[in-house]
């Protein structure tokens, strides 16, 4: 199960379980569009993530809301934090 903030959860065991299988087989096509797949979710998120981020009450809170980015892998979608 990934868990996300608050209430909202997804049960990606399904997904695991079928990319271990993809894996075993060999199937690269198919991993890469995996890849693809977290990075596009990874997107959506970052542009909900930065509106709030440009909102909050901070000195240079548009600049900072930049640090922001996403990225994608075979198993998993990240949003990481320049510092």
């Amino acid at each position: 199960m990934a868990k996300l903030s608050g209430n909202f959860t997804i049960d990606n065991s399904e997904l695991i379980e079928l990319r271990k299988e993809f894996k075993k087989y060999g199937q690269k096509d198919v991993l890469k569009v995996l890849s693809k797949f977290h990075r596009e979710i990874a997107k959506e998120q970052l542009v909900d993530i930065r509106a709030k981020a440009k909102k909050q009450r901070v000195p240079k809170a548009r600049a900072s809301a930049m640090g922001f980015t996403a990225s994608g892998t075979r198993t998993e979608a990240k949003i990481t934090l320049k510092s």
